[in-house]
């Protein structure tokens, strides 16, 4: 019995002949012979057994096909993604001497299994005061900072230079000197334009120029002096000068000094940030800052793998992971065969107070050392319960070998395999070990391509048929387990975004002696589960209405708006047109493209900095036509002030009605929320008086308009004799100060004023 086709189109030749003739009286009322032997009917017929036949054809391709169409298109369905979430570590008990967390320690959550994804020092100290000082004077933020649902502005409301954010913590001494300590930066990012629509910077992996420079010290101790500002030395900052969460990382140092800074009383130990270069699109506004925090990844590993490089020395130390303190090890090395050997001669010794592991070779005193060369020695770790160093089967020799993992999702990312092949005669049991590689499937692997497919969701491994991928060899000694995973671990889903507080307790060793806690703050977040087929062609399509090459205006405004790294409010690309060009678009510039940009910003006029210009420029380099000319640029602003004389009826206040219209002007003149549509004043628009009038009449309580004035200031204006104005391309206006004259019935000024 074979199994049922699917059924994408019920219709019939007949169905498809009698809906198409009915149409010809809609499209074609000439027409009116719609016999057989007419040739249009005769076309009709023809074209509806094609689209039957054609129909026929779809109603037998299966998901496989899809998958492989999806594959020509470069696209495949998205495996699970893990959940992350930022877990903070603190004392149980009475703090002690600090404790070092490394990387891969294990968490809890209910029934699911978090790890580390960082080490962690775990300091006694505490963020004891956090302070903003700026021109307009000082803020204290402690509080704020303890409060969820509080944020506050790290350098005041305009990050102006010499600006700066002091954070006290508590200890003469709160930090092991030298030792990698980071502070986490959880930033407000809830920004939303005039409609309430979330605006959110495009992820992306390429650096960003910062668009203001920040820069990081502490108070050192001095002799006979209340301490001097000394450069932090700042290893890694993944909050892009505190633009989006991320971390600092900072060698501690030794010789920090405990003082007061006025007005506070407080001694503690100060570290500080400075605004070197304003330039911030949107002033740096903090959520909170905390300490001993660092990323918990919703996986478990049972196996991972450390490559490095042989020097021919004896002894080589490294920073442990979790499982490479806790769990077991062996070493592997490469033979001259390329082969990978299990090596026996060595020890492995375990600090776990310094979170360091040192491999020892030559312990039997032969002399024999692996043999220096690059990236040809492994440190394989793995739980201890993981069956025998990873062994999950043996090799029959036949084709479409299939096995299976437990744990599931596999992170498809960090999985490696090897098979162990007998090279020497008569030596039954000694085995020699290679990789194999994960691939998509076998369609362009050669019966000698050492490949091996691996379904995530089931967990299952399959190898080839000798012709499209090679078969593993099957060992002589058939109760010899040939096939092992050196690195595995599994996790993933939408059930790993856990609500906050759900991560709070620690598995293993590092949480046995109860000194320390942990929680999660804020809601872990980026699980998903697997994407279905239909997702991926939903996406697919999408994507392909969406072109990756600058061609048209259009095209450079829409990837212009996806600069990865910052918020793109508005960009405008003006064709043939370069900064300067006078009489445009009588004389153009052949070949030039000009994208203006504009920052999503709260200021009255968004400037973007140099950052944030060189930012979409690289972005748009790399999509542009290679004979363009492209130039990116910030705004020309026109301010525009308006005078006008309003009356108003006998039910209104003159005051409350002063203010209503100030603030109509000023939100219609807006770069960002202005204009006809609400949505930005349109660059190089003109600006009418009409349009004033028709505004300012339709405020609640105006009788009628008697005068209207407008004045603009700005570069390359024009105004005609209607005292309308116009402005160039790449212009943008903004409101200016307004002078409205409130007159009642009784033609009486009851009011003025200007903003």
């Amino acid at each position: 019995m074979t199994l049922p086709s699917s059924n994408l189109d019920d219709k019939t030749f007949v169905k498809l002949f009698d809906d198409a003739k009915k149409l010809i009286p809609r499209f074609e009322p000439e027409w009116t012979d719609h016999n057989t032997h007419d040739p249009g009917i005769t076309l009709i017929e023809l074209f509806a057994w094609l689209a039957e036949t054609q129909q026929y054809y779809l109603n037998r391709i299966r998901n496989e096909n899809y998958l492989k169409f999806l594959k020509l298109l470069g696209v495949r369905p998205k495996q699970a993604a893990q959940a992350v979430a930022d877990v903070t570590f603190s004392f149980a008990q009475q703090p002690g001497l600090d404790v070092i967390v490394p990387k891969g320690t294990r968490l809890l959550a209910d029934q699911l299994i978090f790890e580390t994804g960082e080490s962690n020092t775990v300091v006694t100290a505490q963020i004891k005061k956090i302070i903003s000082f700026y021109a307009e004077g000082w803020a204290d933020h402690t509080e704020a900072n303890r409060q969820q649902g509080l944020s506050y502005m790290a350098f005041g409301e305009r990050a102006e230079n010499g600006s700066a954010l002091y954070l006290g913590f508590s200890d003469d001494l709160p930090f092991p000197p030298s030792r990698l300590v980071s502070l986490t930066f959880n930033v407000f990012e809830d920004y939303r334009d005039a409609k309430g629509n979330r605006v959110t910077s495009s992820s992306g992996n390429r650096k960003k120029v910062p668009s203001g420079i920040i820069e990081w010290e502490y108070l050192k101790r001095g002799r006979n002096t209340s301490g001097t500002w000394a450069p932090l030395k700042i290893v890694k900052d993944k909050t892009g000068m505190l633009y989006g969460n991320g971390r600092l990382f900072f060698l501690a140092p030794g010789d920090m000094a405990a003082r007061s800074i006025n007005p506070f009383p407080e001694k503690c130990c100060w570290i500080r940030a400075t605004v070197r270069q304003e330039g911030f699109e949107l002033p740096p506004r903090l959520n909170r800052v905390m300490l001993n925090t660092v990323p918990a990844v919703q996986r478990e590993t049972f196996s991972e793998v450390l490559t490095f490089s042989a020097t021919g020395c004896k002894k080589y130390s490294f920073e442990a992971t979790s499982l490479a303190l806790y769990g077991c090890n062996y070493v592997q090395v490469i033979d001259d065969n390329g082969f990978w050997k299990d090596w026996t001669d060595f020890k492995i010794e375990k600090n776990i107070t310094e979170n360091v592991i040192t491999v020892i070779f030559n312990i039997s005193g032969t002399g024999k050392v692996p043999r220096k060369g690059r990236k040809n020695m492994r440190l394989i770790s793995y739980r201890p319960e993981w069956t025998d160093n990873g062994l999950i089967g043996r090799s029959s020799g036949f084709p479409n070998q299939q096995f299976k993992v437990q744990a599931v999702p596999v992170d498809v990312k960090n999985i490696s395999l090897q098979v162990g092949r007998e090279l020497m005669a008569g030596s039954p049991g000694q085995l020699s070990w290679e990789d194999w590689l994960a691939v998509d499937d076998f369609d362009a692997s050669g019966p000698g391509d050492h490949h091996f497919v691996l379904d995530p969701e089931q967990g299952e491994i399959i190898f080839g048929d000798g012709i499209n991928g090679a078969i593993p060899p099957a060992p002589s000694n058939k109760e010899l387990l040939n096939i092992r995973l050196i690195s595995y671990c599994a996790g993933g889903g939408e059930e790993g975004n856990v609500l906050p507080g759900a991560v709070n307790k620690i598995i293993g060793p590092v949480g046995a002696e109860g000194r320390l806690k942990v929680e999660n703050a804020q809601p872990a977040s980026g699980g998903t589960s697997k994407e279905f087929l239909e997702e991926a062609k939903i996406r697919t399509r999408r994507s392909l209405r969406q072109g990756f090459r600058a061609v048209t205006s259009q095209d450079y405004e829409r990837l212009a708006g996806a600069t990865p790294g910052i918020r793109v409010a508005r960009a405008k690309a003006i064709p043939l047109f370069k900064s300067g060009l006078a009489n445009y678009p009588a004389d153009p510039v052949p070949a030039a493209v000009t994208v203006v940009v504009v920052p999503f910003s709260d200021a009255v006029k968004p400037v973007p900095s140099s950052g944030f210009v060189r930012n979409v420029l690289r972005h748009l380099d790399r999509y542009r036509l290679i004979t363009t000319e492209l130039d990116v640029k910030p705004p020309d602003y026109v301010e525009v002030s308006v005078s006008a004389s309003i009356v108003i009826n006998s039910r209104s206040n003159p005051n409350n009605l002063l203010s209503k219209v100030k603030e109509e002007l000023k939100t219609f003149l807006h770069p960002l929320t202005g204009g006809p549509e609400g949505s930005g004043w349109p660059f190089g628009r003109s600006i009418y008086k009409s349009e004033i009038f028709g505004l300012l009449e339709k405020v609640e309580g105006v009788d009628y308009i008697k005068e209207v004035v407008l004045n603009a200031q700005g570069a390359g204006i024009k105004s005609d004799a209607q005292g309308n104005y116009s402005i160039p391309p790449q212009s943008l206006v903004y409101s200016g100060e307004h002078e409205v004259e409130i007159i009642s019935p009784g033609r009486v000024c009851c009011g003025k004023g200007g903003i």
